[in-house]
């Protein structure tokens, strides 16, 4: 009667399980296949089995290392009871496993796999063992040494595919063992369902093992494969845009991000800082980025969603640029979602020349324009050229818009409390040109200064370029020299104090080097006042050019004609 309830637990049991069992049959048969290689069906599956097999002879030679130990107790523990056969099958494999942990010999996988079947086959021989345990009056002993010894095979070389069919086989030589020794006795049953526990256990164990390491070989894989990938498309963005950056899920700069920092000329490294304290601060600027970057990215084949905004830069410098998204959900194995953000800045456009609704005195004129200043104070109507005088400036009106062309943009600081909104401070950049011009109208220093100072200012530069390559180059303070009135490039303007200096970021560059940068600072400006002027007693005084001595040669000749004639 008390079989009833396990017959019919059983029956349920089997019922239950049959389409585990019938599913696991297959995986047997079908592991027992050899599958053709196919690479470009499943590369992903070679790599982890190549990493499988890697990872198993690591993790045997680590394993040998402690392994030597066991297998030398137990040669000393067989011979001490006087069985000198297994004490030599014990210490066969004690050596196998010193010259392993010395690395005398390399074991490849398939070496390791032979080795575990090797072992397997042991077990037969070790059977004959239980009588010498029997006889100490510990029997067990035995049991627990080669249950302990069937698991270690399975860490040994995790393969269910093995293990599964060995481990049931071991187990049935173990009852078929126990029957032809002591027959169908009383603990029989319990020997039988513990033998099948220990196969189920240790098969259990290989198989799952299996999977869990080839999943995260699969993860590794993946995860590796995702920070490539997204790796080579970042630096392809930064060929093809002007910036990009990586965002987490709390939009803060993930990693360096050099393309960003050169975008808005920061020095400072941007790593954590949230991508909004870069927007323009303005409430519907900031609202507009955020529902753009939380709305859903579209599939793998569409185009990535833009959105115009507007960076601030320093000294308050204001970027547009074209922002692309891209959402990346779970990179680096994170819950949250990441964002890669590529940003194309508007193209540098020419100023285009202001010739429509110009004011007729900016107008540059002819005559300002022209080389030779015409004089008629002359006797006779002779119109006779003279060189401009030294200081003056022969295209004074066009000094200023002359420089027009080759600005690229300007910075104006305003006061918006004023009415007119006064300009405080004003900054111009000028593109350069390396086929430029002396008389293309590009600003230079020597346009700005007078002509008999501009040797003595252009050594004193000069001089102070040549030490640009030293460390913590003091400042250098120039003499007061003479300067044009912007407004009035006809007169000049005393500057009391010059100084030259290279920036920070670029003292230690060479003067030659495209990074240097010198900067000349002018300040406490003296506008020489007007005063009135003899009339110049030399004021005919001009060169003569060939035509004019020709025509005052032609006149000599007709007058002494006539005072010939005469006579």
């Amino acid at each position: 009667m008390q079989l009833v309830p396990s017959i019919l637990l059983f029956s349920v049991h089997c019922a239950l399980s049959f389409s585990d069992a019938s599913s696991m049959m297959r995986w047997l048969v079908l592991a027992t296949k050899r599958e053709p290689a196919c690479p470009l069906e499943n590369p992903l599956r070679l790599r982890v089995e190549e990493a499988m097999l890697t990872l198993t002879e690591e993790n045997f030679v680590i394993a040998s290392r402690f392994l030597q130990h066991g297998m030398f107790l137990a040669t000393i523990m067989y011979e001490c009871m006087g069985a000198p056969r297994f004490a030599g099958l014990c210490f066969m494999f004690y050596a196998t496993f010193l010259v392993i942990a010395k690395g005398h010999i390399k074991m490849t996988a398939a070496r390791v796999k032979g080795f575990v079947i090797l072992n397997y086959i042991t077990f037969l021989p070790v059977l004959f063992a239980g009588d010498l345990f029997a006889a100490l009056g510990r029997p067990e002993v035995l049991d627990q040494l080669k249950m302990a010894y069937r698991f270690i095979l399975v860490v040994l070389y995790v393969d269910g595919r093995l293990h599964l069919p060995a481990q049931f086989a071991t187990s049935s030589l173990e009852v078929a063992f126990y029957l032809w020794n002591r027959g169908w006795d009383e603990p029989a049953v319990p020997f039988v369902f513990g033998q099948a526990f220990t196969a189920t256990m240790t098969s259990t164990l290989s198989v799952v093992l299996g999977y869990y390491l080839r999943q995260r070989l699969m993860a590794q894989f993946r995860s590796a494969d995702a920070e490539s990938i997204t790796s080579g498309f970042r630096q392809m963005l930064r060929g093809v845009c002007d910036g990009e950056v990586l965002l987490n899920g709390s939009l803060q700069v993930e990693g360096s991000s050099r393309c960003l920092s050169r975008l808005l000329s920061r020095k400072e490294q941007l790593e954590g800082k949230r991508f909004q304290d870069f927007l323009l601060k303005d409430d519907e600027e900031q609202r507009r980025f955020n529902e753009f970057i939380s709305r859903p990215s579209g599939g793998s084949e569409d185009t990535p969603a833009c959105l115009r905004v507007s960076l601030c830069g320093t000294s308050a410098s204001r970027i547009g640029v074209d922002v692309y998204h891209v959402a990346l959900p779970r990179l680096y194995g994170s819950e949250e979602t990441y964002h890669l953000l590529a940003m194309k800045e508007d193209a540098v456009q020419t100023i285009p020349e202001a010739t429509l609704d110009l004011p007729a005195p900016l107008h540059p004129s002819l005559e300002s324009r022209s080389p030779v200043r015409r004089s008629a104070s002359l006797p006779g109507g002779v119109q006779r050229p003279v060189a401009p005088r030294i200081g003056e400036v022969q295209d004074a009106p066009a000094f200023l818009l002359s420089s027009l062309p080759q600005l690229s943009d300007m910075v104006l600081l305003l006061d918006p409390a004023s009415p007119q909104h006064d300009i405080r401070q004003l900054h111009l950049n000028y593109q350069h040109s390396k086929k430029r011009r002396s008389d293309d109208g590009t600003p230079s220093l020597r346009k700005l200064i007078r002509p008999t100072d501009w040797e003595s200012v252009r050594a004193s530069i000069k001089k102070y370029a040549a030490q640009s390559g030293q460390k913590s180059l003091p400042q250098k303070l120039l003499r007061p020299f003479w300067v044009r009135v912007l407004d009035n490039p006809s007169r000049y303007m005393l500057v009391q104090q010059g100084k030259l200096y290279f920036s920070n970021s670029h003292s230690s560059s060479s003067s030659g080097s495209a990074g240097s940068r010198l900067w000349l600072h002018l300040s406490g400006f003296t506008i020489a006042k007007k005063t009135g002027a003899a009339p110049s007693e030399l004021q005919s005084i001009g060169e003569r050019s060939e035509q004019s001595e020709q025509e005052d040669s032609r006149t000599e000749s007709r007058e002494q004609t006539e005072t010939m004639s005469e006579g």
